[in-house]
């Protein structure tokens, strides 16, 4: 008697297991992706300037900013960058993922005519 309790008590894990297994992969490879991002610490426009900012050294006292366009690193005079508008998100942080998995198939009619 004892042995069918053992047995009873292993065997409801393992088959919570392969079912969870089951369940897994007919999921078709779907894997958790981040859906929303939250900013931990953001810095202000005045850090940002300080940072990326400086006065050209040719006399004209012009402030030009370095800002990174398509991967390249380019110098922007601070007059055309809009400073009230400027955030800069220091660490991003995952808040939600979703399950998402690769497929092909035809929606439909989205247009919603006939």
């Amino acid at each position: 008697m004892q042995n069918k309790k053992e047995f009873v008590i292993l065997a409801v894990p393992v088959f919570a297991l392969l079912v969870w297994a089951a369940f897994d992969l007919a999921g078709g490879g779907a894997s958790w992706q981040c859906s929303e991002v939250a900013c931990g610490s953001v810095i202000t426009a005045e850090e940002w300037v300080n940072s990326n900012c400086y006065v050209l050294p040719d006399g004209s006292g012009q402030v030009v900013c370095t800002v990174n366009i398509n991967n390249t690193n380019q110098l922007v005079p601070l007059s055309m960058i809009d400073t009230s508008t400027l955030n800069q998100c220091l660490d991003p942080v995952c808040v939600r993922e979703v399950r998402v998995r690769k497929v092909n198939y035809t929606i439909g009619n989205l247009t919603g005519g006939a």
